[in-house]
């Protein structure tokens, strides 16, 4: 597990589909396979291989008890479900999310670990299918306590909340709730996921109610963590959004092009293509 997860750092994709392969094949039980499911996810995603990466995901969470819809959720069942959680979250305070008990079911965590991948890249992929996996994680961590996948399932529900269409523009309940994201993060010592909250609040949600240059800081500080973390993926995306954000902010365009160009190097040195092929984008406008 440790070599596999080495080599998907160091970008030696081939090597993990290999190493991944032959622990699936001799593993004696479903548990011992679960961290090298996750790898494999990882590196195919990074890859570009997102379909075969949701696929495999939506199998692991299968057979760990979680039912994911084979089709895109009725709307109007997707709404009553998000309006009965911004209901609870928008009226819980600092204190009790930071004395809301914890998650104690080994499956439900790991489902957990495993939803909080799956929304990574549905957002990528299949966005039909997301707000259904950020559902499944905040109903999970209402029914059963919070757990370090909690934080992240928290702002990336908050994110939504200014994105759908329209149809929400409360942000200061989008606020809030992210807010809660950032206390449960530290509460949890959850640094694994400090860059995706770093991404999806600093980033997007609090851009809404504070000048979007100052997120700049946070998303670099998000990108540094990720990078020590071996969150690789993650960090990639930090950069790509304060590239974005730089962008929109009227940062000058040399600067921005020279930036351009050494975070471009970076994702195309540990093979993060996804990330690379977004920032060809900004690219055209700078160039």
């Amino acid at each position: 597990n440790l070599y596999a997860e080495a080599e998907y750092c160091n970008g030696c994709f081939y090597e993990v589909g290999h190493i991944t392969g032959v622990v699936i094949k001799r593993a004696k039980s479903f548990e011992n396979k679960l961290r090298v499911y996750a790898i494999l996810i990882k590196s195919l995603a990074a890859q570009n291989r997102l379909q075969d990466a949701i696929r495999i995901g939506l199998n692991v969470l299968t057979t760990l008890g979680v039912q994911c819809p084979s089709s895109p959720s009725d709307r109007s069942d997707v709404m009553r479900d998000i309006m009965e959680i911004k209901m609870i979250l928008t009226k819980t305070t600092y204190d009790e999310i930071l004395n809301y008990r914890e998650m104690k079911d080994d499956d439900t965590i790991t489902a957990m670990k495993f939803l909080q991948l799956l929304t990574v890249y549905t957002y990528m992929a299949k966005q039909q299918f997301l707000l259904t996996l950020i559902i499944q994680m905040m109903q999970l961590t209402l029914r059963h306590g919070v757990c370090k996948e909690s934080c992240f399932a928290m702002a990336s529900f908050s994110f939504f909340l200014c994105q759908l269409d329209g149809q929400f523009d409360d942000f200061k309940a989008s606020n809030h709730i992210g807010h809660l994201s950032v206390v449960l993060l530290e509460r949890c010592k959850a640094e694994e996921y400090r860059c995706y909250i770093h991404m999806l609040y600093y980033g997007t949600t609090k851009c809404w109610t504070m000048h979007i240059k100052l997120s700049l800081e946070k998303l670099l500080q998000g990108y540094q963590v990720g990078m020590q973390t071996g969150n690789i993926e993650n960090a990639m995306l930090n950069a790509y959004n304060y590239l974005v954000n730089s962008f929109i902010c009227g940062r000058n365009l040399v600067e921005l092009e020279r930036e351009l160009d050494s975070f471009g190097g970076t994702m195309m040195d540990y093979k993060q293509m996804v990330t690379h092929n977004l920032i060809c984008v900004i690219k055209k406008f700078v160039s």
